[in-house]
């Protein structure tokens, strides 16, 4: 169908253009319009991921994602959720769970996600988040509440030598993009 041409077409010019290794950002509920489920959705374009890894030479990871513009906090527990059981699973490629979009998620609101931060932290799973956009207190967020170990959009993080100083030394796999 559809999904799987997709990932075929951005698979092929990955492959084409001398990657070999890339992650894909997933948001399953993007695709259930449908009524194709969010595991149904996962679980074809990781199968036809996989079957593409087979076929060209090339490594792929899958982050399940979410948008805090878009996903309210239920969509955020259930999409944990299925991160945990797909990456359970034999074979499989999922990598991580993360949260990306025009904005962050508010230091403010972060105690509405508090649960699902907690449950994945409890499952050991990676965390990529978009912080920093307009400040470093997502940054302090992002790492401490959510459990992140890599940050995108951390833009602001310059103005505060202080703050990069205590990152680097108490976070060294920490990675900003």
């Amino acid at each position: 169908g559809q999904l799987e041409r997709a990932v075929e077409n951005i698979i092929q010019t990955a492959v084409n253009d001398g990657v070999t290794y890339m992650e894909m950002m997933i948001r399953p509920v993007t695709h259930t319009q449908e009524g194709l489920s969010a595991v149904t959705v996962l679980d074809i374009l990781c199968c036809k991921i996989r079957e593409l890894m087979k076929k060209y030479p090339i490594k792929i990871g899958v982050v399940v994602m979410v948008s805090p513009s878009i996903d309210d906090p239920i969509i955020f527990r259930e999409m944990a959720q299925l991160c945990v059981d797909f990456r359970g699973r034999p074979n499989s490629i999922v990598c991580g769970f993360g949260i990306f979009g025009d904005k962050g998620i508010s230091p403010e609101s972060f105690r509405f996600f508090n649960s699902t931060f907690e449950y994945l932290k409890d499952h050991h799973v990676n965390v990529a988040m978009v912080a920093g956009l307009t400040g470093v207190d997502s940054i302090l967020s992002a790492i401490h509440d959510g459990g992140a170990s890599r940050i995108s959009g951390a833009f602001q993080i310059h103005t505060f030598p202080r703050l990069m100083n205590c990152i680097s030394p108490s976070f060294p796999s920490l990675s900003f993009s």
